[in-house]
């Protein structure tokens, strides 16, 4: 499980997962992105910029993280498990 919260841009840790529950959570002004490693890279699957609630499913095990990529003011808690 991941679990923090951002008040800057910044990457969480990794996480291996194969049914990932998402939780994007507070007040913020912000932009969060998800993303899984394809190949040798990670790249964007979904990007939020409200509080979201989400079951994403892989097709197997894969290596995910998430990433603000835009921070504006406010708290963004985040939780992957």
């Amino acid at each position: 499980m991941i679990k923090d919260s951002f008040t800057a841009t910044g990457t969480s840790k990794v996480m291996m997962v194969k049914t990932a529950n998402l939780s994007i959570s507070n007040t913020f002004v912000g932009t969060v992105a998800v993303k899984r490693k394809m190949k040798d890279a990670f790249q964007t699957i979904e990007s939020y910029s409200s509080p979201v609630e989400k079951v994403i499913e892989n097709k197997g095990e894969v290596e995910m993280l998430i990433e603000c990529t835009a921070y504006t003011s406010g708290t963004i808690d985040y939780e992957m498990s």
